[in-house]
């Protein structure tokens, strides 16, 4: 009953608000997979593509890097409770995106996530959520500006042909720039590893070879970082000749990634980092983001940060899919009597274990 009430009053809510809006692209989904919640947020995450069944949903399932004093059984309620709720959220979204600073998941969660220019606490959710919300802000301002260049329902059409409704999420926090240095020539330096960390497990082997289609959003580049004076150096980087940041980023995002379907868009406004945002930046970053050579001072911090994101379908997903899969099947589901009781069939497990495994299916690449 408690639940059902809850339920109500968020569907009260919501509809309110969008008979307020002058036009409603559509909606972001935000979800914890690994706990009870994931229930709940199922059940209303399909109510609410029953009602607006013309509108994109954008969903974010989010788990933890950290669990501690964790017991087996709750390591396998864990599992269990994500079996259950990928399958749901894949089927009811119009993209569905795992997030966790964790680099693998499920029972035991693999080292947390290294960038190179941030220092956090991966057993601190305050700073978990801080890395993600950087990661999910930026990748989705493009569909959010008020003259905004791409629609949520551009990006999510895009992103989840072919049956691939789960994606991935990378982010360069902040991007590695310098006074001295430029976006020309810290792109050519990218062609075969990438200035992104992926922010969605199993999936930093994203590349050019095995990405479908991808969303790069590159926000804050100063303008007179755009590129430097031709030099011995640097006359031969074609970048050099762009004359504004999109045409570089088409420029890179065609060269690199040629046999990817690309969409790229650059955002002036770089990312806010002001309180209540934790301290979480290497001391060798400046109070606008940029990499110095010496420390900041030690009262001055870090109000802003370029950012670069990529939304991408990869054939990684195949591994996240897969290894849920896995880990799931070890499992018996009639030895955990309280999903029986409270209305969990065996065949419903089972049902959501296949449907793991045949979307996994999709993302297998013959690509070389």
């Amino acid at each position: 009953m408690a639940n059902t009430r809850t339920v109500d009053d968020i569907e009260d809510r919501l509809r309110f608000f969008t008979e307020e809006s002058d036009s409603v692209q559509g909606f972001q989904f935000l979800v914890d997979t690994y706990d009870g919640f994931s229930g709940i947020g199922c059940s209303l995450l399909e109510q609410l593509t029953d009602e607006f069944s013309t509108k994109s949903v954008m969903t974010v399932g989010v788990c933890p890097s950290h669990y501690p004093n964790s017991t087996p059984v709750e390591d396998s309620q864990r599992v269990i409770n994500s079996v259950l709720s990928y399958g749901r959220l894949c089927s009811n979204s119009s993209l569905f995106t795992p997030l966790s600073l964790a680099t693998t998941m499920w029972r035991k969660p693999g080292p947390a996530v290294n960038f190179p220019h941030l220092i956090y606490d991966a057993s601190m959710w305050y700073h978990n959520s801080a890395v993600l919300a950087l990661a999910l802000e930026t990748a989705t301002l493009p569909y959010r500006l008020e003259n905004n260049p791409v629609t949520m329902n551009t990006i999510t059409d895009t992103l989840a042909a072919m049956g691939r409704k789960a994606a991935a999420l990378s982010m360069s926090s902040p991007v590695p720039l310098s006074d001295n240095s430029s976006l020309a020539d810290m792109l050519s330096n990218y062609t075969d590893v990438f200035p992104w960390q992926s922010v969605t497990p199993y999936c930093s082997q994203a590349s050019p070879h095995n990405t479908f289609a991808q969303t790069v959003a590159l926000r804050g580049i100063p303008k007179y970082l755009l590129k430097n004076a031709p030099t011995e150096g640097n006359i031969d980087n074609q970048l050099q000749t762009c004359s504004n940041m999109d045409e570089m980023m088409r420029m890179y995002l065609t060269a690199v990634f040629s046999t990817t379907l690309n969409s790229g868009v650059c955002i002036e406004e770089p990312c806010k980092t002001v309180t209540p945002f934790p301290h979480i930046f290497h001391p060798k970053v400046g109070s606008t983001g940029l990499v110095r050579s010496t420390n900041r001072p030690s009262k001055v911090v870090v109000d802003s940060v370029p950012l670069m994101t990529a939304l991408q379908s990869t054939s990684c997903m195949e591994n996240l899919l897969n290894s849920l899969y896995k880990e799931g099947k070890k499992l018996d589901i009639r030895k955990f009597h309280q999903y029986l009781d409270n209305g969990l069939e065996v065949d419903d497990y089972l049902e959501c274990l296949a449907n793991l495994q045949e979307l996994s299916e999709h993302y297998q690449s013959d690509v070389s």
